[in-house]
């Protein structure tokens, strides 16, 4: 005998059965209690925004560089990098002039992050200001270093 699907083929009579029909009724599906509380652990809870800062266009005038800064490169890292080390970097400049590095946007090498970090914590602006008052700022200062 050969099955073939739902028909079985018996001999060479040329006389066809079906298969046998099977009832199967699935049990009716119950769909979850959505009331069941998940225990997901402590929420996070994100400090107030309450940083305000200006971009320079928004300023009175530009800030200024109140002293000079350096970059303390290591001796191998300066014959690798040439005589000037072209940086790009996105800091926040606070209502006291003082320098926070936000991000490194363009670098020659990853070795330079630490200096950079010890360059921008001395680094002192003047106070931006906007409409006559001491603000915060955030921008990208562009920097040429000689080695």
């Amino acid at each position: 005998m050969v099955l073939c699907g739902d028909v079985a083929v018996k001999g060479d009579t040329g006389k066809v059965n079906t298969a046998p029909t099977i009832n199967n009724e699935l049990a009716p599906i119950t769909p979850p209690d959505n009331s069941v509380n998940i225990n997901r652990g402590p929420s996070i809870t994100l400090p107030p925004d309450n940083w305000q800062g200006f971009s320079l266009s928004e300023l009175d005038a530009l800030p200024k560089l109140l002293n000079p800064v350096s970059l303390n490169v290591p001796p191998r890292l300066k014959r690798q990098l040439g005589e000037v080390v072209r940086l790009r970097l996105e800091v926040s400049i606070n209502s006291e002039g003082e320098v926070t590095l936000l991000e490194i946007i363009e670098s020659p090498s990853p070795e330079l992050r630490f200096p950079i970090e010890q360059m921008v914590k001395k680094a002192r602006f003047s106070s931006p200001q906007k409409d006559g008052k001491t603000v915060t700022a955030q921008f990208i200062w562009p920097l040429e270093i000689a080695l």
